[in-house]
């Protein structure tokens, strides 16, 4: 279970006189979710001296406080109606969804970097309330509201920002990266014993039908079958029929690929488009650039524009080395006006 902490403020108190509220933090009403999380008042932390939110205007981080203004905007009832009225009170979920999102525009996503975020950061300090939450509850949060993290939450977030920050068509890049999946890459198959083995299971399953375990390790063998059977026919399509693939049953959507270390492992290739305003306003992630339709992710950025009423890039850049002309055309179709400008990064891997 993970352990409580809050920063403890360290301000003066002063001589019986009454605290003053920052003008850009809402009093909280004394309902359900008082009683039911942790969120607790920033203005209550001080620097020396200074309060914590004109410490950050004056270090010029003043746009923590912008963000932390927006996340009280958001409608975050998917998330509060997971929590129960009772037990130990739990984080609230703009807490540490204001964490997450800082962590990224800081280019630390990892559970224990932000942790780390929240015990040191003055920006996160504010975010959080001076609640430091390790990672263990960071991963549960992630975990319990998977369901509702998905595309459409990001694509009504982004909607809620654009039409906020009144933002305007500007310079928007593409770009993406490759990440190791959790599937160990020694233990792959190839598509012919991955299919013998999921009719093994798909055998013994319907054997045991009280045997709820054996019925929850067929279906990602027979994902895993289906899946390997369709990429082994696009790959010798490209190479021939000497071509092989390799799947793993426990993480079948998983591609075994070239890293960035030269190694073959199981691995996924998410993409972004973020403007200039620093705003990630299209996403994607996807097996393997070789096989996927980047149309599908770029279709996010025009919901999102078109739901603004107004388009969020007059032009957009992208790493070629990711994903050439075909994808750039497809993506500059879906996501911004037809007199936009649209250009490639190119260089000695780069796609012709």
């Amino acid at each position: 279970m993970g352990e409580t902490r809050r920063l403890e403020g360290l301000g003066q108190l002063g001589f019986a006189f009454p605290m003053t509220k920052s003008s850009g933090v809402p009093a909280r009403s004394p309902g359900d979710e008082a009683v039911v999380f942790l969120d607790a008042d920033p203005c209550e932390l001080f620097v020396g001296a200074q309060r914590l939110d004109a410490y950050l205007r004056e270090v010029g981080l003043g746009w923590v406080l912008r963000l932390a203004a927006l996340l009280r905007e958001l409608d975050l009832s998917a998330l509060i109606g997971r929590y129960q009225p009772t037990g130990r009170k739990a984080f609230h979920p703009r807490t540490l969804l204001g964490l997450i999102v800082y962590g990224i525009v800081n280019r630390q996503w990892s559970l224990r970097e932000l942790e780390g975020l929240a015990r040191r950061d003055v920006g996160a300090w504010w975010l959080c309330g001076g609640h430091q939450p390790d990672h263990s509850t960071i991963g549960k949060f992630i975990v319990l509201h998977s369901e509702v993290l998905t595309d459409e939450f990001f694509v009504t977030l982004v909607k809620h920002l654009v039409a906020r920050m009144r933002l305007r068509p500007t310079l928007t890049a593409g770009d993406g990266t490759i990440i190791d999946g959790a599937a160990c890459r020694f233990r792959l198959l190839r598509v012919e014993a991955a299919q013998q083995a999921a009719q093994e299971m798909a055998a013994q399953a319907a054997a045991a039908l009280d045997d709820a375990e054996l019925k929850r390790k067929a279906e990602p063998a027979r994902v895993a079958a289906r899946l390997g059977e369709q990429r082994l026919t696009r790959r010798r399509a490209y190479e021939g029929k000497t071509a092989e693939v390799r799947v793993s049953l426990q993480e079948p959507e998983a591609v075994n690929q070239r890293t960035k270390d030269n190694l073959r492992r199981l691995a996924y290739k998410p993409v972004v488009l973020a403007n200039a305003d620093k705003l990630i306003v299209g996403q994607r992630v996807e097996p393997s650039n070789r096989f996927s339709r980047s149309n599908r992710w770029s279709n996010s950025t025009a919901r999102c524009s078109a739901a603004c009423r107004r388009r969020c890039c007059s032009m957009v850049v992208s790493s070629a080395t990711h994903y050439g002309a075909r994808w750039l055309k497809r993506a500059s179709m879906c996501c911004v006006p037809r007199d936009a400008h649209t250009a490639m990064a190119t260089g000695k891997n780069a796609r012709r």
